[in-house]
């Protein structure tokens, strides 16, 4: 049932990595309109639960419309903020986006971190 290629998937994602073998499989053996995302952070707290759900990238990168609907889909229902966070490689460096007002602040480490315990 190969009704979507893993050769139909834009080249910047292949190169980038973002075929791993479960995405290829899921591309290659479902029907169309089957999507998935790879959310990659729920942020969660034994005493609150759910805080919020983060999707990470590196810094030159940016979620699509797609993407960006379907996490903030998903963060509405559950009642818990969205964010989009791109990083350097160094992890010195983290641009932080609400996805619901997209607001964006460049953040330290210790600026990221502070805004990760204080969600």
């Amino acid at each position: 049932m190969t009704n979507k290629p893993i050769d139909s998937v834009p080249s910047q994602y292949r190169q980038r990595g973002y075929a791993k073998p479960y995405s290829r499989w899921h591309w290659e053996n479902l029907p169309p309109y089957c999507y998935m995302i790879d959310l990659d952070c729920v942020e969660w707290r034994p005493s609150k639960g759910i805080e919020a759900l983060i999707e990470t990238r590196a810094t030159d990168t940016f979620l699509n419309k797609f993407q960006h609907g379907i996490i903030t889909s998903i963060a509405q229902a559950m009642n818990v903020p969205a964010y989009f966070v791109r990083h350097n490689p160094e992890l010195t460096q983290f641009k932080v986006m609400n996805l619901a007002t997209e607001q964006e602040k460049i953040m330290t480490a210790e600026d990221y971190k502070n805004f990760l315990k204080y969600l």
